[in-house]
């Protein structure tokens, strides 16, 4: 087991070669604070189910630039109903895209639309409708292990070819899934579930999409695909500190090998378990509330 103590910026990566555990111990310093003040402006509006009348609760709303540089969200309430306030309560002029999250356990098959253009200039944006659209296709398979042991709770994405839809869903205990999607060719890949408070994955998935066509009309049709996943063995443990030592939480933490391959968890409380197939990874801790540069260190053994 190995113990490294480094101090980088915001974005940091340490080459690590991982046989059964390795543990690291990252510090950032404390970062710039630029004062900011809120100006009050929100975006507002109703995710409603195709008819356009039946609201669509607990489900996540993005309000983000092109490329992403700004990002905020919320989630709707039981009348579909959602309020975004931005980051320290600030939404600057400018154009946004909007778009409706479809919840995860998808079983109604609600499926995303194209995000919406919005334009903030000045004040709050009220009266936003956004409406999932309806599937008629359904997509079955199955998750395993090479030795055939069930994957539970794996995330099913699947994404639409030449437009924006999407569609996820996720296996339950015996590793089977239902996805309802619409007509038109899908990329359907998986993933372990990385979100906050969840056990790390003993599994990766190294392959490429999968690919799947249903005849692009309304009519009800039905397919199956199958995913085979490697073990994870290896075990990389870490805490993520600022220069005073306390522990950073908002933030990310990836252990990739140099073609990408690997897996990644949300910092809980500084600290962060990731489970890999042994060999050589880079691991990168990612804050999102503080700038700088990305910082290299040379692979150890």
């Amino acid at each position: 087991m190995s113990m490294r103590k480094l101090k980088l910026f915001a974005i940091k990566t340490l080459r690590i070669f991982v046989g059964i555990s390795t543990a690291l111990v990252l510090s950032f310093p404390a970062g710039i604070s630029v004062p900011i003040v809120a100006n009050g402006v929100t975006v507002s509006g109703n995710v409603y189910k195709a008819d356009g009348t039946t609201p669509v609760a607990n489900v996540g709303v993005q309000l983000h630039t092109q490329d992403w540089s700004f990002n905020a969200g919320a989630q709707t309430n039981e009348s579909g109903a959602f309020t975004i306030s931005g980051p320290n309560g600030s939404i600057y002029d400018g154009i946004y895209k909007i778009e409706a999250m479809p919840p995860f356990n998808n079983t109604e098959g609600l499926l995303a639309g194209a995000p919406q253009d919005i334009s903030v200039s000045g004040s709050s944006v009220s009266g936003v409708v956004i409406k999932f659209g309806s599937a008629t296709k359904t997509l079955k398979g199955f998750v395993k292990k090479k030795n055939g042991e069930a994957v539970s709770g794996a995330m099913i994405n699947a994404n639409k070819m030449g437009m924006p839809a999407f569609a996820n869903t996720q296996t339950d205990s015996t590793g089977a899934f239902t996805l309802m999607i619409s007509g038109g060719t899908w990329m359907v890949n998986i993933n372990p579930n990385m979100g906050p408070g969840q056990p790390a994955a003993d599994w990766v998935y190294f392959e490429q999409p999968q690919q799947i066509s249903f005849n692009d009309t309304p009519d009800a049709e039905e397919k199956s695909i199958s995913f085979t996943v490697s073990n994870a063995s290896a075990t990389v443990t870490g805490t993520v500190t600022d220069t005073a030592g306390n522990p950073i939480s908002n933030g990310h933490v990836d252990v990739r090998s140099q073609d990408g391959r690997g897996n990644g968890q949300p910092l809980m409380n500084g600290a962060f378990t990731i489970k890999v197939p042994a060999g050589g990874y880079d691991v990168m801790v990612n804050t999102g509330d503080m700038s700088g540069s990305k910082y290299s260190i040379p692979r150890q053994h």
